[in-house]
């Protein structure tokens, strides 16, 4: 299933004056996510919104995904 997560408008700004915009832009979002929602990964970035996927469960390591460990507290 694909999300769609609106990215905060400030990273624009935020960016401007980079050498290298497009990839400052990208780990913004990347690190947005990671805090905001740590169950997706990004897929690619489409305009103003983070195109994403839900992470896939480990179940070689033993590690749960966000929803499963959120569910058994």
């Amino acid at each position: 299933m694909i999300y769609r997560v609106n990215i905060p408008s400030c990273y624009v700004w935020m960016t401007r004056d980079s050498a290298d915009r497009a990839a400052l832009f990208r780990r913004y979002v990347i690190g947005y996510l990671a805090v905001a929602h740590p169950d997706l990964q990004l897929v690619r970035i489409s305009g103003m919104k983070a195109i994403c996927a839900r992470k896939e469960i480990q179940y070689e390591t033993g590690e749960t995904s966000y929803k499963e460990a959120a569910g058994s507290i």
